[in-house]
């Protein structure tokens, strides 16, 4: 029979299943973690690249008169890059955001989950005493009577 705060459909060896499956499930939302960390890093150096390149064209633009015109088109095809880059980086936060709410929602599970298999362990050392000291009370009984 279930605990009433054992989840339906889960017995004795199931605990330690759901709780290796708790695990794997941490572990996975931690590597999308690091590669949304690592994608976010990426984007963060591309913006720092743009702006680099951007001082470098129009420095150049202020020593050569005739590249003026160039760096103009040149600076919105910058900015339009920028803007791609912030987008991005706008949807890496909010991926990172939602994972951290996963990771911690994962967690909860897991510790809910353990707290769950250390009850179920506790009920079934509980029971096993039970018998010993049922054996026990019974084998002093029957030494009782032989006296």
């Amino acid at each position: 029979m279930l605990a009433p705060d054992e989840p339906m459909g889960t017995s004795m060896r199931s605990g330690d299943a759901l709780i290796r499956l708790a695990k794997n499930r941490i572990e996975g939302v931690r590597k999308l973690i690091a590669a949304a960390e690592a994608a976010r890093a990426d984007l963060e150096r591309q913006r720092e690249q743009i702006d680099a390149s951007e001082k470098a064209e129009f420095a150049f633009a202020a020593r050569a008169p005739e590249a003026a015109v160039a760096a103009a088109s040149y600076g919105q095809a910058l900015a339009q890059r920028r803007r791609n880059v912030e987008r991005s980086l706008d949807g890496v936060a909010h991926e990172l955001d939602t994972l951290s709410v996963e990771l911690r929602t994962a967690f909860e599970e897991l510790k809910r989950l353990e707290i769950l298999e250390e009850r179920r362990r506790a009920r079934e050392a509980a029971a096993v005493m039970k018998r010993e000291q049922a054996l026990l009370d019974e084998a002093a009984s029957l030494r009782a009577r032989r006296r």
